[in-house]
């Protein structure tokens, strides 16, 4: 082909590896309860829904967030033994996992944890619906209203007092049909990320259990404990630590109330919908 010279050229380039979709972060500011409900399921909040891959119909929370000793920057999270070796599966061995001497060993396959476990996934998806649903009864509720509403007002025999009325009746249904419709997008478009996203069982693995000793059985105290092993690219930003979500439903008054019961005590807590353990 007439080549006479050939230049190679190297460049250096970042491989990160893809974990899929990561969790969520925590939004407490969002307008709308739903979302802010729904949300928490895929976040690091404690308290979180968790299952073992190999038996998904077993699930249970994770309990705290642990940090490996060193420089190591694995987090790491605590649950029970039951419930990602549950005894109805097998024996309750003492389990250690150990990396593979080779990549077809398939005796040293790592015993992942998903989340939200699979019947958490299925609420999840019930709820969304019914939520669209009650949203378009009240939207077909006010419209119904400001229909009936204008007719009245038509009549020439309404006083001015309902005139008044009717039409403060008709703003107050008109905005709050808007805000309905406003939230059933903002619910549909969270359904479609959610069955985007966390369809597949791949996309819910977020690590793999590490150490999990036998279910030790005391005179009233039991040991049942497991070690999980978090996948740091599937928690992306999101990890805030040992952070408890109390909802949206509480007030001020009963958030301080629960914080300090003895009404001399300094209070010395805030609501701001998170609680840093």
């Amino acid at each position: 082909f007439g080549i006479t010279n050939v230049e190679v050229e190297y460049r250096e380039s970042l491989c990160t590896q893809s974990a899929g979709v990561s969790l969520l972060l925590y939004a407490a500011d969002i307008d709308i309860t739903d979302i802010t409900n729904l949300r928490r399921y895929f976040t690091t909040v404690l308290g979180l829904s968790i299952s073992a891959e190999a038996t998904p119909h077993c699930e249970g929370t994770g309990g705290v967030y642990l940090y490996e000793d060193g420089d190591s920057k694995n987090i790491l999270l605590v649950t029970a033994h039951h419930v990602v070796l549950p005894l109805s599966e097998g024996s309750n061995d003492d389990y250690t996992y150990t990396l593979p001497e080779s990549a077809s060993n398939d005796d040293s396959m790592p015993l992942y944890v998903m989340i939200p476990s699979p019947r958490k996934l299925a609420e999840i998806l019930k709820s969304i619906e019914q939520s669209i649903d009650s949203y378009s009864k009240e939207i077909a509720s006010y419209r119904r209203a400001i229909e009936w509403w204008k007719n009245r007002l038509a009549n020439d025999n309404v006083d001015s007092i309902q005139q008044s009325r009717g039409v403060c009746i008709i703003d107050e249904c008109q905005l709050a049909s808007t805000k309905a419709c406003d939230n059933i997008s903002t619910l549909e478009n969270f359904l479609k990320e959610f069955q985007r996203d966390w369809g597949e069982n791949e996309e819910q693995i977020i690590g793999h259990a590490a150490r999990s000793p036998p279910i030790a059985f005391g005179a009233g105290e039991d040991e049942d404990v497991a070690i999980i092993k978090l996948d740091r690219t599937k928690l992306g930003n999101a990890f805030n630590g040992n952070v408890m979500d109390l909802g949206t439903k509480i007030t001020d008054r009963d958030f301080a109330a629960r914080m300090n019961p003895r009404n001399h005590a300094k209070d010395t807590h805030t609501n701001n919908d998170m609680i840093d353990l």
